[in-house]
């Protein structure tokens, strides 16, 4: 994929056409270093300049240019912000961008456990939402339990702890 989600409009704020942004990212701060972003508005993706950001509280608020109040920006609303994958922070080794997790299959011992179809996390750590013919299974993506992940080929290699799948 081009584009690495890192966003998601919630809703306006204020009167001058701002926006509130639900970050899908560990560092907030990445959205002062953007002049452009894109929205995928019927799988197409549109180029917006921004004008301006503010982070306050753990809130990221931005404007952008040529939409100056509330009635501009309401049809923006529930919208994800994307940018280009080459402009995407640097990973480390063990570190993903969760949409290349997406699709990935499940092994365990040569089976396939199932397809992982989201991401979620409850405070502890990320969770796999695994699906299969029979149920959707969470598990925890933490190096312990995982062997081998190939995002290219969509393969995880996972090594069952004690009665998680029986």
């Amino acid at each position: 994929m081009k584009y690495l989600k890192i966003g998601f409009i919630k809703k306006s704020h204020g009167f001058k056409g701002f926006l509130k942004i639900l970050p899908l990212t560990e560092n907030i701060n990445r959205y002062k270093r953007l002049d452009k972003i894109y929205l995928k508005i019927k799988n197409h993706y549109q180029e917006e300049e921004i004008e301006k950001t503010i982070i306050a509280n753990n809130t990221v608020l931005i404007k952008f240019k040529n939409y100056n109040n509330n009635n501009e920006v309401e049809k923006l609303k529930s919208l994800y912000i994307y940018i280009l994958r080459e402009e995407g922070i640097a990973l480390d080794d063990g570190e993903y961008y969760t949409q290349d997790l997406i699709d990935c299959v499940f092994y365990f011992e040569n089976k396939i456990v199932g397809k992982v179809i989201n991401m979620v996390n409850f405070g502890t750590c990320d969770l796999f939402i695994v699906k299969n013919d029979f149920e959707e299974i969470y598990y925890p993506f933490l190096s312990r339990y995982i062997d081998f992940i190939d995002v290219e080929n969509k393969k995880i290699i996972i090594n069952q702890f004690e009665g998680f799948f029986t």
